[in-house]
């Protein structure tokens, strides 16, 4: 009897389990419908809240904009070194570009899971790679945007460009994409 109330037990948290992982969003997964003019109108307005008053005191300026195809898609591979870069890089390409974010920024904070997914992220285990997440990589560009993602896997606050990772140079042979 002691075996079988706690395989029953078992059995009713797998459900709960379950019921739980159904009715959680899948950050990793989103289709090329997922791209379209509300996000990109979301990315104006989150450039016009950060990056103008950024611009102001930081006097960013742009180099090697009028050397990219408008007609051509391209792999954004960027340096990180700041939250900012996302939107930042918004403003460099004047472009809609989805990004790929850790999966924990998305697992700690119902608010910052919905604004960055509005602003067109999707996410990434960067322990262990989902398929969801490779396929969202190929719907961005069946949807015609740019996909930007930061090959040192995270913010380097030292600045330095060191211990990338070569897994973007796969998607962008793949996709027949140039690296900007």
């Amino acid at each position: 009897k002691i075996w079988t109330s706690e395989i029953e037990e078992l059995t009713n948290l797998e459900k709960l389990e379950k019921k739980i992982n159904k009715n959680k969003k899948n950050y990793a997964r989103k289709y090329a419908k997922d791209f379209n003019i509300w996000t990109r109108l979301y990315q104006y307005w989150a450039m016009i809240v950060i990056f103008w008053p950024v611009h102001i005191f930081y006097k960013i300026k742009w180099q090697g904009r009028k050397h990219l195809d408008k007609k051509k898609q391209y792999l954004l591979a960027p340096n990180h070194i700041s939250y900012l870069d996302p939107i930042l890089n918004c403003g460099c390409t004047g472009r809609g570009a989805a990004y790929m974010a850790k999966k924990e920024l998305f697992e700690n904070s119902k608010w910052l899971a919905k604004n960055i997914d509005r602003l067109g992220a999707f996410a990434v285990d960067r322990e262990k790679l989902e398929p969801a997440t490779i396929k969202t990589a190929f719907d961005v560009y069946k949807a015609g945007w740019d996909l930007c993602l930061f090959p040192q896997g995270g913010i380097r606050k030292n600045k330095k460009i060191e211990n990338i990772n070569a897994g973007f140079v796969m998607i962008a042979k793949k996709m027949k994409v140039d690296i900007v």
